[in-house]
């Protein structure tokens, strides 16, 4: 189980990922999980989730939600505790969730190593992916690998 604390310190722990599990944050999100890396989705589900704070904070609320009810804790208070230190732990928690729901399937290997890779510190990401482990985008190119342009003639 992949637990996190929010700034208030209170600790919180993802529940295994199930069906039941992507109905309720179907449900309260409006996301799929299970379609979590789905290339017609442009930007992917896992993008959107890397990227939009708010939308992994529905998610994480609807798989917590339990929890928060027994605390007595509205979703919406519950975000407003989430700064960005603990942020970073919920975002580590929840993909460390997804990567064990994907690793159980055969269909999803790539899935649940790029899941994996978001549970990782930053610095391990960029020697993973210099590395070879996935391609890294953040790199511009360099001079050598950049055409030179063609003086006009006119």
């Amino acid at each position: 189980m992949h637990s996190f604390t929010d700034a208030a310190g209170r600790e919180f722990h993802i529940p295994t990922i199930t069906v039941g599990a992507i109905r309720k944050v179907r449900e309260a999100a409006g996301v799929l999980l299970s379609e979590m890396y789905e290339p017609q989705q442009q930007p992917t589900l896992y993008d959107r989730l890397c990227s939009d704070c708010v939308l992994l904070g529905q998610v994480v609320a609807a798989l917590i939600g339990d929890q928060l009810d027994k605390l007595k804790i509205k979703p919406s208070d519950w975000l407003d505790s989430l700064d960005g230190a603990a942020l970073g732990r919920v975002h580590e928690a929840f993909f460390g969730a997804m990567a064990d729901f994907f690793d159980a399937t055969t269909r999803s290997p790539l899935l649940a190593k790029l899941c994996r890779l978001q549970t990782e510190p930053v610095n391990d990401r960029t020697e993973e992916a210099s590395a070879g482990g996935v391609a890294s985008t953040s790199t511009p190119p360099s001079a050598e690998s950049t055409p030179t342009p063609i003086p006009s003639t006119s």
